[in-house]
């Protein structure tokens, strides 16, 4: 039996726990949520993600039966590192590293990956980053955001510190110096570039051969997913808290900041899709008024298509990723006769494939389950209208970050920070899979799992080994294939993942 412990790192654990009950009733699909099982002294028939920290469920001394070792790690790389390959042996940890250039037409992607063996403090770390850049300067930003954290978080000490705290069940003071490292970076990156920004997700697999125990953190701030994958079951864990309109959570808050801030928000937030592929329909030629789904060819508005597209819209929202994805099963049902969906043919300057014109209702009042999504702002004196910031949280951005007559500024950098300990007594794998937007807005991340389940599948029938290069190979074609209308040639958006592999295989004695 093996068991992912999630030490919740928030102050309030019941309210976090309440809130994520609510969250798997929104998405609906509760086998989107990684399910593992709890220790057999919890008694529970199904199983279950179990939150920790203040909770007095769960004891340290119930692992000691089950001392673990860290079998079989592999990371891969598919991101801006070209052609990077080496494998290692180092101490119990066998490892192998790749990677593949995959960059768009802004290039403000930037990913970074890595083993550490630290012999003194004897223990091993498996890290990965992705930063994706936005605005005038976000490859700059995003440059500056890996740079910085291998200064910072990723230094010897700092590892030996966090493994520490870690050991100690010190969750708390893990959540502050990593909120301690991000705030400090976002001070460089504000200074140093003033049109910009990035988001920034890492992740740490870490070993501590002396007690035998496996810790996965991650800290992410912006939109830039991380998933846990179980690969016996392709079970997926969403270990990142998505920073963007698109989180019911994060957007009231955001409009809370923005009202705070003085700035009036409509009722109406406008998808991406336009002539020039830009981020909203708001911030292009003046579109500020939502295109409607229209009968036909003609330009007499169907509201029983435009309801149908909505409906559709909303309940696919529900599933986690997969922006193209849903305009995907979109256009099926277009093929099937269902309802007639418009489109527009892209400028020659963009790409050949052609996208749905289509408007999602106001949901909450405020905001909506859209994909891309990014609210209007008015201007109260000269009455403008123009284009916000996409996320609720990012490096960089000064400008967003001003207060406004002492009022909350309308951008924060604090990361949102997980804690996972694997044990068990069973061997079991597993798989982090990092990456940016690009390939997100290609494949739900519950198709992430079933990829990542077929990979390893595969090689098990052709009695193979499979390795984490191996799988970002494979997600990536996947992404590929699922994305070839929105991927088009040329690339507009930067795909960087990175995936790792570990095994959880208890010693025998």
């Amino acid at each position: 039996m093996s068991s992912i412990i999630l030490m919740d790192n928030n102050n309030n654990m019941e309210k976090r726990a309440e809130t994520y009950e609510t969250q798997l009733e929104e998405r609906g699909d509760p086998d989107e949520i990684m399910q593992v099982m709890e220790h057999p002294r919890m008694k529970r028939e199904r199983e279950t993600v179990k939150f920790m920290g203040e909770s007095t469920d769960y004891r340290p001394e119930d692992r000691s039966h089950v001392p673990l070792t860290l079998d079989t790690i592999s990371m891969g790389m598919v991101g801006k590192s070209k052609n990077l390959r080496h494998t290692s042996t180092i101490g119990r940890t066998v490892g192998t590293l790749g990677g593949s250039c995959v960059r768009g037409v802004f290039g403000q992607d930037a990913a970074f990956s890595e083993i550490y063996r630290d012999e003194e403090r004897d223990m091993t770390a498996l890290v990965g980053i992705i930063a994706d850049g936005h605005g005038q300067k976000g490859e700059d930003a995003s440059r500056m955001c890996i740079e910085g954290l291998q200064r910072s978080l990723l230094t010897p000490t700092r590892m030996r510190l966090l493994i520490d705290m870690l050991v100690l069940g010190e969750s708390v003071a893990i959540r502050e110096e990593i909120q301690s490292c991000f705030l400090s970076l976002d001070e460089e990156v504000c200074d140093a570039v003033e049109l910009g920004g990035s988001t920034l997700t890492v992740f740490m697999v870490l070993h501590d051969h002396l007690s035998n125990r496996i810790f996965v953190v991650t800290s992410n701030v912006g939109d830039s997913p991380l998933l846990l994958i179980r690969t016996s079951d392709g079970k997926v864990g969403e270990m990142t808290t998505p920073h963007s309109w698109d989180s019911i959570n994060e957007r009231q808050v955001h409009i809370k900041a923005s009202r705070q801030a003085g700035r009036k928000i409509p009722d109406v937030i406008y998808s991406r899709w336009n002539t020039e592929n830009r981020r909203t329909i708001a911030d292009v030629h003046g579109l500020f008024r939502p295109i409607p789904m229209f009968r036909g060819n003609t330009d007499e508005i169907d509201e029983i298509n435009r309801q149908h597209v909505i409906k559709t819209m909303r309940l696919l929202g529900k599933r986690p990723g997969g922006i193209q994805s849903r305009v995907r099963k979109l256009q099926k049902v277009q093929r099937r006769g269902s309802i007639s969906i418009p489109t527009t043919s892209m400028s020659t300057t963009s790409m050949s494939s052609s996208v749905p014109i289509w408007e999602d209702d106001v949901m909450e009042g405020t905001g909506h389950e859209n994909f891309g999504s990014t609210p209007l702002e008015i201007n109260e004196i000269t009455g403008e209208m123009t284009g916000g910031p996409q996320m609720t949280r990012s490096l960089g951005e000064r400008r967003y970050k001003r207060p406004l007559h002492d009022r909350v500024p309308l951008l924060t950098s604090i990361p949102s920070v997980s804690i996972l300990e694997c044990w068990g007594g069973v061997s079991t794998q597993f798989s982090v899979v990092a990456f940016s937007d690009g390939p997100g807005d290609a494949l739900y991340h519950s198709e992430f799992g079933e990829k990542t389940k077929e990979y390893f599948d595969m090689h098990k029938r052709d009695k193979k080994e499979g390795n984490a290069q191996g799988l970002a190979d494979q997600l990536f074609k996947a992404v590929q294939e699922e994305g070839s209308f929105f991927f088009g040639t040329p690339r507009w958006d930067d795909m960087s993942m990175i995936c790792t592999t570990f095994t959880i295989q208890p010693l025998q004695g």
